[in-house]
């Protein structure tokens, strides 16, 4: 019987970014979406499991808004790091 292994996404958060096969990834999914997606300010986009935030402060500056949604706390918090780091408006979910 194959024993599932669960990740620990909120314990991994802080070292996420250190993979570059990660950044890559991202970034070929940040530019397949714009190389299909004309994107307008007027959009409210939704980047469902966002974690680190690698796409979604990528497409940040091609629509109105976007929420960056995760059932990583932590991974969540490392999100909101970077976009204090960046002086970024930011709202708290309801």
């Amino acid at each position: 019987m194959k024993t599932e292994e669960r990740r620990d996404f909120n314990k991994g958060s802080m070292q996420w970014d250190a993979d570059l096969s990660r950044v890559k990834l991202a970034d070929g999914v940040t530019a397949a979406i714009i190389r299909e997606v004309v994107s307008q300010k007027k959009w409210d986009a939704l980047d469902f499991g966002c974690g680190t935030g690698l796409v979604t402060l990528r497409l940040q500056p091609l629509v109105g808004t976007i929420t960056g949604a995760d059932s990583s706390q932590g991974m969540l918090a490392v999100l909101e790091d970077k976009i204090r780091l960046r002086g970024l408006p930011m709202s708290a979910p309801p």
